[in-house]
């Protein structure tokens, strides 16, 4: 695994269009674009807790992975909703 990269603002588990499919994207801080990573198809609930608790680990906190969307069923965004 590549050292993280100092912009990255964050990580989220979110979806980018009004489908139910869910990604994982990274915030950069020089872009207001989030940069899609990986489907959420790809990885076990499991495996996606590991990955949350080893990013965080390996970078003092500094990078967090929200995962409040990861049960989620419903077709809703967290932004549709303000």
């Amino acid at each position: 695994m590549a050292a993280p990269n100092p912009r990255t603002r964050a990580l989220e588990l979110d979806s980018g269009t009004h489908d139910a499919a869910r990604m994982l994207y990274a915030s950069i801080r020089t872009n207001p674009m989030r940069k899609p990573l990986i489907d959420q198809a790809h990885l076990t609930t499991d495996q996606w807790f590991l990955l949350r608790d080893s990013v965080a680990a390996w970078t003092g906190q500094r990078v967090l992975i929200d995962l409040a969307h990861l049960r989620g069923t419903d077709r809703a965004r967290p932004y549709d909703e303000l």
